[in-house]
């Protein structure tokens, strides 16, 4: 699968996993836009035109155990195409396995695909494939 420069904007706090992004979808054809917080992302959505897709984190950590799920950015996207009569899939990260909140996210935010953590890069690019060619 190669990409035609969309842009894929991608919502991850971990450093790592980002940079993999990064290196990924460029090497893939693909414009990755990234964010480390969900207030960023929405951002980065001001900034720009409507991405192609969007692969968002849903879980974020407070730098201890305590975590907390944040639906905004998938949100807004979903709001976005709505409001531009637009698709703009969206891909959900899942770190954990919290079916009752994962469920909810599925119910409010209307993910194209979902991902559940940790993840082969296939599982990424069949991801893709599906929100992106094959309409």
């Amino acid at each position: 699968m190669i990409g035609k420069g969309e842009k894929i904007l991608i919502l991850e706090p971990d450093e790592k996993t980002r940079e993999w992004f990064i290196r990924f979808l460029g090497f893939r054809g693909f414009d990755p836009i990234t964010a480390i917080s969900p207030e960023e992302a929405l951002s980065r959505l001001e900034e720009n035109k409507l991405p192609g897709a969007a692969i968002c984190e849903i879980f974020f950590s407070n730098g201890g155990s305590i975590g907390y799920f944040d639906f905004s950015v998938p949100l807004k996207v979903l709001e976005l195409r709505q409001k531009e009569g637009v698709i703009v899939p969206t891909i959900l990260l899942a770190v954990r396995d919290d079916s009752r909140r994962l469920d909810e996210a599925i119910r409010k935010c209307r993910p194209f695909w979902v991902v559940k953590k940790p993840f082969k890069e296939e599982e990424i690019l069949r991801a893709l494939d599906f929100v992106l060619f094959n309409p």
